[in-house]
């Protein structure tokens, strides 16, 4: 069975969450979401579609061999942040949202134009 790359309710909750923060740890996400019981399946299935990213801090290390050279070698800091990728998402995802509830507002004046169309009729019948 094919895994879907759609993204879930619960995954632009998450990624709106982090969204908030220029970097997290990954354990203030997963208690943050505790009620979702598959909250470290929803992270990793963002990081791999390169909606989230880990945070590498890189530390300066000196070796010594003939001379003295200087490198800086990653350090993995269980720190995530919204990608690029991520936030233009979560802004689609808002503004579809936001076009969807307009739509439902319209279609709901509208119902209620007709109810007050039959009320007015009914009451004038009455009269």
């Amino acid at each position: 069975m094919a895994v879907s790359k759609e993204l879930t309710s619960n995954d632009y909750k998450i990624l709106k969450y982090i969204n908030r923060f220029p970097d997290i740890k990954k354990d203030d996400i997963i208690l943050h979401f505790s009620n979702i019981s598959s909250i470290e399946y929803r992270l990793d299935f963002l990081i791999s579609n390169e909606y989230l990213a880990y945070i590498d801090e890189y530390i300066p290390v000196t070796i010594t061999y003939h001379q003295s050279d200087k490198y800086s070698l990653p350090i993995h800091m269980d720190k995530i942040q919204i990608t690029d990728k991520g936030r233009k998402k979560l802004e689609d995802y808002s503004q579809k949202q936001k076009e969807k509830y307009l739509r439902e507002i319209i279609a709901l004046a509208g119902s209620l134009g007709a109810i007050a169309t039959i009320i007015s009729a009914v009451k004038e019948y009455f009269d």
